[in-house]
């Protein structure tokens, strides 16, 4: 028994917890459609977007007390049709956004509440509901002119202006959307221009799709027409011929990475390696190679001449130009050589060792006044003459001999002097 209701329990537990996860996994309106005022005969748009996965939308209208699927467009005339305008009906704009226009809504349609429910296949979720509202005494801008279709040329400057007006004066605003199937009801996205005219991108080839919203402060809206805006390659009648603008090759050194960038007049121009029958082509021998950034790169193995032919394709047609690449041996190093040893000029007036004065000048005369004594002496505190006595001392016995012979001279004078009186 125990058994069976812990597997009842766990059973249980499963049950919530994929209940709880496929709720966390429904859709979530994250825009809800506007209560805004519409000017009678203009344009109305309600827009829904969600959150979620393979959403579909359904739109009800409820008019006069009734309400109405207005997504289902296989019943006979329904009341509301007849003031929805000439074009009306719901939109998937894409994946999570759902929309439904009136081309041309009517006064009658004042006060109708219009709502959407979104599901995804498991869970269905609900609009809040927005208030119709149509005002006849409300003229919508006047749109007076806007072109009906551009055609330029890639690179151009693309301007599309809308000029409009308000009968009664009010302040003005202009948002510009793109449509990618050339129709109102699926304007997608929001251009950043926010004035009356706006640049339009000329860098693709091909057509897009462009509306003006005009809407005033006294609540009127208007929309223009759909600007088809398609751009061309080229003018074939007046664009110029190719021209390669790189007549030459700079040099380059065996071992050395090379880089030369190839230009022409076509800034989209694309430059590749042309084959040309009778000529040499010899790129891949020469170790260089051309990028699609129209570069030359590589790093030469060797020295030598190379020739090769290159192509420069683009809208203004072809132009072709033979190269040859003159590739340096490299430079072979040299060994570092000893700084040579300088011998001191002699000095004229250099002292000799022995010479207390330099050579060939005389010797300083002596006026007999005090002077300072300029004799060097050493940190013993003695001059040269005493340096150069020291380390001599007399004997004693020397002395002794000197005392003896002074004393026997002396003798010998006395001796001298008494013979000389007898």
């Amino acid at each position: 028994m125990k058994k069976i209701l812990s597997l009842l329990a766990c059973l249980l537990l499963l049950c919530s917890l994929t209940v709880l996860a496929g709720a966390s996994n429904q859709p979530e309106i994250t825009l809800q459609p506007q209560n805004y005022q519409y000017p009678e005969y203009s344009t109305a748009m309600y827009i829904v977007k969600a959150s979620g996965t393979n959403l579909s939308a359904t739109w009800y209208l409820e008019y006069e007390g009734k309400t109405y699927n207005i997504s289902d467009m296989t019943n006979g005339m329904e009341p509301w049709e007849a003031y929805a305008g000439e074009t009306y009906g719901p939109v998937q704009i894409d994946n999570n956004t759902f929309s439904c226009h009136f081309g041309g809504i009517e006064e009658e349609l004042n006060g109708a509440e219009i709502w959407c429910v979104i599901e995804d296949g498991h869970y269905d979720v609900t609009s809040a509901r927005a208030i119709i509202t149509v005002q006849g005494s409300v003229s919508p801008p006047e749109i007076l002119d806007i072109p009906a279709s551009v055609t330029a040329y890639r690179g151009d400057q693309i301007e599309i202006r809308c000029v409009a007006r308000s009968n009664s004066n009010a302040q003005l605003e202009f948002q510009w959307y793109e449509t990618t199937t050339g129709k109102l009801q699926n304007i997608q996205a929001l251009m950043e221009e926010d004035s009356d005219y706006m640049f339009c991108s000329s860098e693709m080839a091909g057509t897009r799709y462009y509306v003006c919203c005009v809407t005033a402060s006294n609540g009127g809206m208007a929309y223009s027409s759909v600007v088809p805006v398609t751009v061309l390659d080229a003018d074939p009648e007046y664009a110029p011929e190719m021209e390669i603008l790189t007549k030459s090759l700079p040099d380059a050194v065996a071992g050395q990475p090379y880089k030369c960038q190839l230009e022409c007049n076509d800034p989209y121009g694309l430059f590749m390696l042309y084959y040309n029958p009778g000529h040499p082509n010899q790129m891949e021998e020469s170790g260089v190679h051309l990028t699609k950034e129209n570069e030359i790169l590589g790093t030469p193995q060797k020295a030598g001449k190379f020739t090769f032919t290159v192509c420069a394709s683009g809208d203004f047609g072809e132009d072709y130009m033979e190269y040859t690449l003159t590739v340096h041996e490299a430079p072979e190093p040299t060994e570092p050589t000893a700084p040579e040893e300088t011998v001191p000029e002699e000095n004229p007036t250099e002292l000799d060792p022995t010479e207390t004065e330099p050579k060939g000048t005389k010797p300083a005369k002596d006026d007999g006044k005090d002077k300072k004594d300029d004799t060097v002496k050493d940190e013993s505190g003695k001059n040269e003459d005493e340096k150069g006595n020291e380390g001599f001392e007399f004997p004693w016995w020397g002395f002794v001999l000197i005392g003896v012979a002074s004393a026997a001279a002396g003798m010998g004078v006395a001796i001298l002097l008494l013979k000389k009186k007898k």
